[in-house]
């Protein structure tokens, strides 16, 4: 037996670690890496999400995307998801993940089937930018006029720094 004297009343509550509803949500990565060469060789990079507002504000999900791998097709579909994320942000040329850090768009989350071990778990489908068309078809009303939608993608957008021109290392597929 040990001597604790801890107060569980003054200890920081447990966070949620049950995936979210899927759906489309206010967010912003906040945390990015490289990681691997695992055993086959691949290098996937790592990106987390955290919800800005509504019911789940503050809640985190973490994706990983396929950077390099020795399956071309894997590779292609990780620089096709990884396009997506800098499309949405407006970051055309990625030089450092850092760079995608803090700037609200949208995510559209789904569920994934559970892993191997039966654990379910949240996953990116796609990213759309906050504003304009996209955000249109990403938060549809079916109430809306034409004339409103219009006007929602007319809302202006961030320019890109003028430093950022490069097009993606692997190239601008869509």
């Amino acid at each position: 037996m040990a001597t604790l004297n801890f107060n569980c009343n003054d200890a920081p509550k447990m966070d949620d670690f049950s995936p979210i509803p899927d759906g489309k949500y206010n967010a912003v990565i906040i945390e990015s890496d490289l990681v691997g060469p695992n055993d086959k060789g691949t290098v996937q990079l790592k990106l987390v999400w955290k919800i800005t507002n509504g019911q789940y504000e503050g809640r985190q999900v973490t994706a990983y995307f396929t950077y390099k791998c020795a399956n071309a097709t894997a590779e292609e579909i990780g620089h096709r998801q990884i396009g997506n994320v800098g499309e949405a942000v407006g970051v055309p040329y990625i030089g450092d993940t850092e760079e995608l850090h803090g700037r609200e768009h949208i995510i559209s989350v789904g569920t994934a089937k559970p892993n191997t071990n039966g654990k379910v778990y949240n996953e990116i489908k796609r990213c759309y930018p906050l504003g304009g068309a996209a955000a249109a078809v990403a938060t549809p009303t079916p109430s809306a006029e034409p004339a409103t939608v219009a006007a929602a993608a007319a809302v202006p957008q961030p320019a890109a720094p003028a430093n950022n021109t490069k097009p993606f290392p692997w190239g601008n597929k869509k």
